[in-house]
């Protein structure tokens, strides 16, 4: 599963230097010096301010794909699957996403349930991306949903792997009290018939 993540998270980075997202775009977020001295947190910090501010325009919008990336590259310490599900739903929503960034968003959303994120109920909870990246004074109260979310292709996934590994655990954990329970009843009947046959 490692070798399949890997290989898609290649085929993204490229997919998104291609389609002119990110940080390759002569217009999008630059975080190639904090994130040149490895300093993801800086790198976020500036994505965060960008992603929030519907007037950032295009920035805005490849800061969240960006933002989604660095949360799923394995050398940040406080990346979090969850945040780039997110993130990539949130984006999914906007009116004027772009079909490359669409396609981009789609396959980070995916990676992040590989990655074990839950699912996404409600697309617009996540207030840190801002509700579209045009004609900021005319957003409406209740964003409309105009773009469903990639559904799983069933493969499973680290979140339901990590769930079945804690149900085992928890049946290995009740099989060991069960069997403590069984040897205290064992070791008192024994002594029960111990104290019968010295009174006979």
């Amino acid at each position: 599963m490692r070798r399949r993540l890997t290989q898609r998270a290649s085929a993204l980075i490229a997919f998104l230097a291609l389609a002119g997202c990110g940080p390759v775009s002569s217009g999008g977020p630059d975080v190639a010096g904090p994130l040149g001295g490895g300093d993801f947190e800086a790198a976020t910090a500036d994505l965060r301010k960008q992603a929030a501010r519907c007037d950032s325009g295009e920035r805005g919008r490849e800061a969240v794909l960006v933002w989604a990336t660095l949360e799923l590259d394995l050398r940040n310490p406080a990346g979090s699957p969850d945040t780039a599900a997110r993130l990539t739903a949130a984006y999914l929503q906007l009116p004027d996403a772009t079909p490359a960034g669409v396609s981009a968003a789609e396959a980070l959303y995916l990676l992040a349930l590989d990655r074990g994120a839950s699912t996404v109920e409600d697309p617009w909870a996540f207030s840190a991306v801002a509700p579209r990246y045009s004609r900021c004074g005319q957003q409406s109260r209740y964003p409309v949903v105009v773009r469903d979310l990639p559904a799983h292709p069933g493969t499973p996934s680290l979140r339901e792997m990590n769930e079945v590994h804690k149900a085992l655990h928890l049946s290995r954990k009740q099989a060991d009290s069960l069997r403590a329970e069984l040897e205290r009843i064992r070791k008192l009947l024994q002594q029960s018939s111990g104290t019968r046959q010295d009174r006979s």
